[in-house]
């Protein structure tokens, strides 16, 4: 990532803590809060890194798709307007930090809006929601699947392995470009978007927060399925595929979602070691 790239993204190095960085073999960005992946995308659909609209994989704790606040004024509908019609990060910058709700539950719709972002597989979210097809003011339809870990997706009869459900399953597995057990595209095309407080087990009952300990990575990411169709595929195997297909990874820190900074650092680190091998670091 240049400086001139950089410069760019100026107002969320200052203001989201946005930082490169290396060592994947695409664009990857560190940052603060969830939404503002939708000015990251603006920029990286103006450089033509991305398609506009794009398709988004999130590993995440909660969906972020609740109806955007900001169809809920008149100044709202007017910066989802603008934005739909330039795509530019100044508009983008406008709507996350005016528009949209400051707990990041509302971003994702807002990027269907704005036509930043075409169809959602979110993995990992913690509430029973139903898969949607959200249909947005200009009357564009967008399909939201909302699906458990990944490791249970490509187990018997998971989403990700069940060929039997094939006709239910296949707008799914197109945007993944997934036909069990083999990958389809080998493009770079995807959004990634991983949020650290997918990570955090949430101990309402405790009244705290805290990263997941060692063996739940172990189990959730290193544990073959015996599905027919996905035999001997781990989580980490499918994340492979879906990096190998995204032309974009953003991390979102989410500290005050993961029980602290010192929690937050401590499931980065996790995260780098398990998911990227330590490949990663942060450049600047």
């Amino acid at each position: 990532m240049s400086e001139s790239d950089l410069q760019a993204l100026e107002y969320l190095v200052a203001r989201d803590q946005l930082r490169p960085l290396s060592g994947l073999a695409t664009t990857a960005l560190l940052h603060n809060d969830h939404r503002w992946v939708l000015v990251i995308l603006a920029w990286a659909q103006e450089n033509k890194i991305l398609p506009r609209p794009c398709d988004l994989v999130m590993l995440d704790y909660h969906s972020d798709g609740n109806p955007s606040i900001a169809l809920d004024s008149e100044d709202g509908l007017a910066a989802i307007a603008q934005c739909r019609r330039t795509g530019s990060i100044a508009d983008a910058i406008v709507l996350c930090d005016k528009h949209l709700r400051p707990d990041d539950g509302d971003w994702v719709k807002a990027g269907m809006e704005i036509g930043s972002i075409r169809h959602t597989v979110a993995f990992g979210v913690e509430t029973r929601e139903k898969d949607t097809i959200y249909t947005d003011r200009a009357d564009q339809q967008h399909q939201f699947w909302v699906i458990s870990h990944i490791g249970d997706a490509l187990a018997w009869q998971g989403r990700l392995s069940d060929a039997h459900y094939r006709s239910s399953y296949q707008p799914l597995w197109d945007i993944l470009a997934w036909d069990p057990p083999n990958f389809t595209r080998a493009d770079r095309h995807l959004a990634f978007s991983i949020d650290l407080d997918y990570f955090a087990v949430h101990a309402g009952y405790l009244d705290c927060t805290f990263p997941w300990p060692q063996a739940v990575y172990e189990r959730q990411f290193s544990s073959p399925s015996i599905a027919p169709t996905t035999r001997g595929y781990t989580a980490q195997t499918f994340l492979n595929g879906i990096l190998s297909q995204s032309a974009l990874v953003t991390i979102a820190r989410e500290p005050a979602y993961c029980g602290g900074e010192a929690e937050c650092d401590q499931i980065f680190g996790d995260v780098n070691r398990w998911l990227f091998g330590n490949a990663i670091s942060i450049t600047r």
